[in-house]
């Protein structure tokens, strides 16, 4: 026994037996061991414990996460995803942001199909999804798939809830102390329905994340605050980098001409990203990367058909075709017929406005009546009133409904463009549109496509005309197909918007189809003669135009009588050629008194068309510089105007304009009341609805120039400005509109001595003439046109051009460089005015002599610049100078001499600087 107590006491020494047992053996008055626990208190151990529970702590963490994943249900990543920056940042900015924890966070991504939207969706979840605790990916197609969705999810979360409903399943969610947890993530992706309650099926509580996929950009009012609609069009980068991955891989690096082919490719498809996938895959199927653009623009539909096989879980195959056919099912038969007929005009800015004057016509709006229409005719006005009045009572509400689905399943976007709001398409959308449709339907609905452009070609529509043209020129390639009334009446877009030369063509044809029906005296067949002369006209071509319109006005003189409405008609056609082409201003007014004679007798007092025979006489008195004898047959064509409904606010408003040019050139008279006048016309036409811009332009530029008569030239700048800017991005710097305006901004700027901002104006200035003066004469005759009624027509301006810009130096270039040496002196800038002013003096000194007041001006500014640049002193004087005193005026300025009226040349200062009897600057010199 002693043995055995000895062999435990040594065993319990070395902390193999317990101390216990020692007792229970009898052994008493043992001491403690001490050093048996040593190691587990060392600090290798504490070490190793802690390293341990890092590793399971991380284990567990892992596994969590897993387990997370899996109750997301997230379809995988395409392996071609590109990230996108800003809608990146905006779900990290609605979902993990500052308002994260305080209560729930919606965001709701709306945009059409393809464009990446589910994608994005589930990069945020994989990239974030350790800010959540539990993720759930629904399809929320359709209320059965929300359902059933989170059924599936949760149920694999905890067993519970495969037995419950909806409305518990959101109860639970809602409970902050839930047995699961409240920091969850619920997606729902492609609830494009707006009949779905979607509200149902999103937990009513402060807490939480919920993120909402859409093409219905209507369920942005969930997320007021979080609504980011996704741009259709990727940036240039990320679309280059998703046709390089998708087509070469990410190792592939393209060189400068690969570049340029990618550009143009990705441009070709509307940078959108499902179509830049499948381009892609197709060029790695094929090799066909060089030249592919080519091929695309030939045959789109080949491309884009046939969908691609990918594993990223979208609900249809991964085709740009089979994306917009999964949507097309969710129309109504009245939005996908007007879906097709759309797909006929321009993707771009198609106006809103065109369907209610088809609908106050009743679609049967005709601008000219000179065949008979065919059956055809019926079935189209039938198929546009079952699409845009299918109760047959044309009400707005019933009208907007097709197009409201249109925009809910983004096939189309609303854009407001000043005051007019436009229909916008996908390039690629509104192509497939197209190639939808049926051979046998075709012809019906390029029908109506066509007849709804033509009921806006009424004068009651002239505000939205600007937006035609591009819809116009879709339907040029079928333009002589179509019926002779329409190509009448299109032509007119042709004609306002400056596309003379298809005008003149469209004009031809007809009197050709016209001559074939008619016999030449018929006044269908005359009325189209004048058409094509005055096309010829506005073409330059005056031999042609004259001959046309003598035959016309001689055959309506036999037919008719010389006094006739209709030959009168005529008799005021060829005065208006006189006018502004022939520049016989005598003869032209003597048209006018006889035309004025006969419709003073034969029409009433208050007749549209007398008002207007009132104004072109009183026109072209103004041609001739007779202001007074012009005011009183003006203020009798205004006090007739005032009379006339809103529709003729523009007749009444050139009417203002041309009194407000009279009362400011006669003199004598309070220049107030011409401001007076002028501002209550830049009222008017901003006040208007169906005005357009280039109106609201002029009207600005005319404000302008009288406030620069008055000395305003601040407020006059500030207008002028916003002139400049407009056209420019409309017209371009080259345009004589623009250059006009911007002359007249640099003088306004001139004259408040503002010498950095006006040299940049006046350097822009001369570079837009000089790429004028470099087009080509086909270009310039088109600018010859953009004057409606100018006292000095631009015409003769830029067939001045025209002979000058075969010469080597052009004297209006050197006038603005001129003005932009002069302000680079003042400002300073000696090396720079002396290089500008040398180049002038070299080219005006010989034609214009040793002691023009040019040459004089520029050799003396040269001599004080070349001393300024070496004397301080004289940069201390001439900046006194310009402090003391304000220079003169120009001494002769064409923008008010050469064309007082409506500024339509390109108008060029030549400004006279400061007096030089005021203060030499030499005495300045000797007073420093």
């Amino acid at each position: 026994g002693n043995v055995d107590a000895s062999v435990t006491l040594l065993k319990s020494r070395k902390g193999v037996v317990p101390l216990y047992r020692l007792k229970c053996l009898g052994v008493q008055d043992i001491s403690t061991p001490r050093s048996s626990l040593r190691w587990f208190r060392s600090i290798y151990f504490k070490i190793f414990i802690a390293f341990l529970a890092i590793i399971i702590i991380y284990w567990l963490k892992k596994r969590s996460e897993v387990d997370s994943r899996v109750h997301a249900g997230l379809p995988p990543q395409s392996p071609f995803f590109i990230p996108r920056d800003e809608a990146m940042n905006k779900l990290v900015d609605g979902l993990l942001g500052k308002d994260k924890g305080k209560r729930q966070c919606r965001m709701v991504l709306s945009g059409m199909g393809g464009s990446g939207k589910s994608q994005l969706a589930v990069w945020f979840a994989e990239k974030h999804h350790q800010e959540f605790k539990i993720m759930v990916f629904i399809d929320a197609s359709s209320p059965a798939t929300i359902l059933a969705g989170f059924i599936s999810r949760m149920s694999k979360i905890d067993e519970r809830f495969k037995w419950m409903n909806i409305t518990e399943i959101m109860n639970s969610l809602a409970d902050p102390h839930n047995e699961i947890s409240s920091n969850w993530l619920i997606i729902l992706d492609n609830a494009d329905d707006s009949h779905i309650p979607l509200r149902e099926f999103i937990p009513r509580c402060d807490h939480g994340s919920v993120l909402i996929t859409t093409r219905n950009p209507s369920f942005a009012s969930l997320a007021p605050q979080n609504h980011h609609s996704l741009n259709t069009m990727m940036t240039t980068d990320e679309a280059i980098s998703a046709l390089r991955y998708s087509a070469f891989g990410p190792e592939k690096r393209f060189t400068a001409e690969e570049h340029v082919e990618a550009l143009e490719i990705v441009n070709t498809v509307g940078r959108l990203p499902i179509a830049i996938i499948q381009a892609g895959l197709y060029i790695k199927e094929n090799l066909c990367f060089d030249g592919f653009s080519k091929r695309l623009k030939e045959a789109p539909a080949h491309v884009f058909e046939y969908p691609t096989q990918q594993l990223d879980g979208l609900r249809y195959p991964h085709g740009v075709y089979a994306a917009f056919d999964f949507a097309l099912a969710a129309l109504s038969q009245e939005a996908i017929k007007l879906l097709r007929i759309l797909s006929f005009l321009h993707y771009s800015d198609f106006p809103r406005a065109v369907f209610d004057f088809a609908r106050s016509s009743d679609f049967n709006y005709e601008t000219w009546n000179l065949l008979k229409r065919t059956s055809q005719h019926q079935e189209v006005t039938h198929l546009l009133k079952t699409v845009l009045c299918p109760t047959g009572r044309c009400l707005t509400v019933e009208a907007e409904q097709p197009l409201s689905e249109l925009v809910s399943y983004s096939f189309v976007t609303l854009v407001k463009i000043h005051k007019t709001v436009t229909l916008r398409f996908h390039p690629l959308l509104h192509e497939w549109a197209n190639y939808r449709i049926p051979v046998e339907e075709r012809p019906i609905f390029q029908a109506a496509a066509v007849r709804l452009l033509v009921c806006a070609t009424s004068y009651d529509a002239e505000g939205i005309w600007p937006y035609l043209s591009p819809h116009v020129d879709a339907l040029w390639p079928s333009m002589s197909q179509l019926h002779v009334n329409d190509q009448a009446s299109l032509a007119r877009i042709y004609r306002d918007n400056n596309n003379l030369h298809r005008y003149k063509q469209i004009c031809e044809n007809i009197l050709e189809r016209l001559e074939q029906c008619f016999d030449k005296t018929d006044l269908r067949v005359t009325e189209t003669q004048m058409l094509v002369g005055s096309a010829s006209g506005y073409i330059n071509d005056i031999k042609k135009m004259e001959r046309m319109e003598t035959e016309a006005l001689a055959l309506r003189n036999v037919t008719q009588g010389p006094e006739a409405l209709e030959t009168v008609q005529f008799l005021g056609n060829n005065a208006h050629s006189t006018n502004y082409y022939m520049l016989n201003h005598e003869v032209a007014l003597n048209m006018w008194n006889e035309v004025l004679r006969i419709h003073r007798i034969r029409l009433s007092p208050h007749s549209f068309l007398l008002s207007s025979t009132l104004y072109y006489t009183g026109q072209t008195h103004m041609f001739r510089g007779h202001y007074r004898a012009a005011i009183p047959l003006l203020e009798e064509a205004l006090e007739i105007r005032r009379t006339e409904p809103p529709r003729t606010y523009h007749h009444t408003v050139n009417v203002m304009e041309a009194l407000a040019h009279c009362y400011g050139l006669i003199g004598g008279l309070d220049q107030f009341k011409v401001l007076d006048r002028q501002r209550a016309i830049l009222n008017l036409r901003q006040k208007e609805e169906r005005h357009s811009l280039p109106d609201i332009w002029y009207a600005m530029q005319y404000l302008a120039m009288s406030l620069i008569q008055k000395g305003q030239y601040y407020e006059a700048a500030n207008l002028l400005k916003e002139v400049s800017d407009g056209r420019r991005s409309i017209y371009g710097v080259q345009d004589p509109r623009t250059l006009a305006s911007l002359s007249l901004l640099g003088y306004a700027l001139y004259k408040q001595r503002r010498y950095g901002p006006t040299s940049k104006v006046w350097q822009e200035a001369l570079d837009g003439f000089q790429k004028a003066c470099n087009s080509t004469d086909a270009e310039l005759s088109e600018y010859s046109h953009y004057s409606s009624w100018g006292f000095i027509p631009v015409k003769v301006r830029w067939r001045e051009l025209l002979e000058e810009k075969r010469e080597p130096r052009h004297i209006k270039a050197f006038n603005l460089m001129q003005n932009l040496g002069l302000t680079l002196f003042y400002q300073g800038e000696y090396v720079r005015a002396i290089s500008l002013l040398r180049k002038v003096l070299d080219a005006k000194q010989q034609p214009f002599g040793e002691h023009h007041p040019d040459v004089v001006v520029i050799r003396r500014h040269i001599e004080m610049a070349v001393r300024a640049q070496d004397s301080l002193l004289y940069r201390v004087a001439l900046f006194l100078r310009g402090l003391w005193f304000e220079p003169e005026p120009p001494s002769r300025c064409p923008l008010f001499e050469d064309c007082p009226a409506r500024l339509e040349v390109v108008g060029t200062l030549s400004i006279v600087p400061p007096s030089y009897s005021l203060l030499p600057i030499e005495r300045l010199c000797q007073i420093l």
